[in-house]
């Protein structure tokens, strides 16, 4: 009997490690999400003609899925400094935007 608990005890571990490890990773699809959202969103408010360009902003130190996934937005003529980029990501499925960035994270 104490084999057959160890047994489980053990295979919980293994699984809700994994379950941990695919919620964590990188997520392709969900950013590709948010990259539609967001430009959806930003080329209603400002006018596709001022959207210079969008880039994954993505922050491995969030633990909140919805926190990690952020895009970084060019837009022309909002007085955003060369290297500065306004941030976007989703709260419950809809675009708020963060801030601004001067640096974005480089990607392996």
């Amino acid at each position: 009997m104490k084999k057959v608990g160890m047994n489980v005890l053990v295979a919980s571990l293994l699984l809700g490690g994994l379950l941990f490890y695919l919620d964590v990773r990188y997520d392709e699809r969900f950013e590709q999400h948010v990259s539609t959202k967001v430009e959806t969103y930003v080329e209603k408010k400002y006018g596709p003609a001022r959207v210079v360009s969008l880039h994954s902003a993505y922050d491995d130190k969030q633990s909140d899925k919805e926190k990690r996934y952020k895009i970084a937005v060019k837009v022309r003529g909002q007085g955003l400094q060369k290297e500065e980029y306004l941030l976007y990501r989703l709260q419950d499925d809809r675009v708020v935007e963060v801030g601004t960035t001067t640096s974005l994270p480089k990607r392996n």
